[in-house]
């Protein structure tokens, strides 16, 4: 059996609809079409998304300033969990911030989220910090996280390892186009 295969890409405008439709059964509280549209534009912010069979599965986006990376947003479509969408694009991203130079990226999550935990924990996130009633939404407190050494050899060797062995793992043909 051929393996499937996953385009991890930038996204592009006639993307919108599919990832608006996604955002919109991820998040109690979901980003506005508008706001999706302009993080896809803006000069500082790497958007990315996978692709399976033609369309959008799932989306990441990192706000990039100084030598940092931010992660904004990650959702993938409901039919797709659970299948490493998500820690694709967030190695995907990852790997984009070491090239241009990121020393690190941090991101928030729900403390109520445990496969966001999960994920970014088995990818080298440290917890650095609690922000209560963070989301405004549900008073919920977010977890601060970040991964440093992105700038070292061994800290991208190992991105990449990560990306390989996903590969391995997961069965997918992986095509990466940025």
């Amino acid at each position: 059996e051929k393996a499937r295969q996953l385009l991890i890409r930038s996204a592009r405008p006639e993307d919108l609809g599919h990832i608006v439709a996604i955002e919109r059964v991820s998040f109690p509280t979901p980003w506005s079409d508008h706001l999706l549209a302009s993080e896809m534009k803006r000069n500082d912010c790497v958007f990315l998304t996978a692709e399976s069979e033609g369309r959008p599965i799932g989306y990441v986006g990192m706000w990039y300033f100084a030598s940092q990376g931010h992660i904004s947003t990650l959702a993938v479509h409901p039919g797709w969990r659970g299948r490493g969408v998500g820690e694709i694009l967030v190695l995907s991203v990852l790997l984009e911030a070491a090239e241009r130079r990121a020393e690190f990226v941090e991101l928030e999550y729900r403390v109520s989220n445990v496969p966001a935990e999960s994920l970014y924990r088995k990818l080298g996130f440290e917890v650095v910090g609690r922000r209560a009633g963070y989301y405004q939404d549900t008073g919920e407190d977010a977890i601060l996280a970040t991964i440093h050494g992105l700038q070292t050899e061994a800290g991208r060797q190992a991105l990449r390892e990560q990306r390989e062995s996903w590969e391995r793992e997961r069965g997918f043909e992986l095509v990466v186009d940025l």
